[in-house]
């Protein structure tokens, strides 16, 4: 069951990212204006209403953590792939084994997270502060890897 709910997930995950951006009418040329959407940096900043060196320090804190955060994704991404082969092989124990890796990644993957908000938390101040468990929700799934989008081209991943 663990099984078919993580394939699925996988599935609707990628489909979501291969939907079509839509945007607003284009300024005469016929194509469409695509309005960019805020980067999670971008969303976490005002959400926590970092100001000056808070922002630079956060953004130190963030590619840090990123750069920590990469073999981890490498291994997610690889990990997904055997997924996808061993079930479309039908392949009933190698499955188990990947899903069994990937649990694994996922945790280190958010012991990654966690590290590097307790680093944030240094920088952040006062009422700030109180807002600490929206602020760890925000970076929860910044470092994952994007899933793939058709033809081959990836979304623009968390992080900045």
């Amino acid at each position: 069951m663990l099984r078919k709910l993580l394939i699925v997930l996988l599935v609707l995950s990628a489909s979501v990212a291969a939907a079509p951006q839509r945007g607003g009418g284009g300024g005469g040329s016929g194509a469409p204006a695509m309005i960019a959407e805020p980067t999670p940096f971008e969303v976490f900043v005002d959400k926590m209403k970092l100001s000056g060196d808070q922002i630079d320090a956060v953004a130190k804190i963030l590619q840090t953590g990123a750069g920590k955060a990469a073999p981890v994704a490498q291994e997610m991404i690889q990990l997904r792939q055997k997924l996808l082969v061993a079930e479309t092989a039908g392949k009933a124990d190698d499955v188990t084994a990947a899903l069994t890796a990937y649990s694994t990644a996922a945790a280190k993957m958010a012991a990654q997270e966690i590290a590097t908000f307790t680093e944030i938390q240094g920088v952040l101040k006062g009422g700030q502060l109180n807002k600490s468990g929206e602020g760890l929700t925000m970076i929860a799934g910044m470092f994952h890897p994007p899933a793939p989008r058709a033809g081959g081209s990836q979304r623009r991943g968390g992080g900045q």
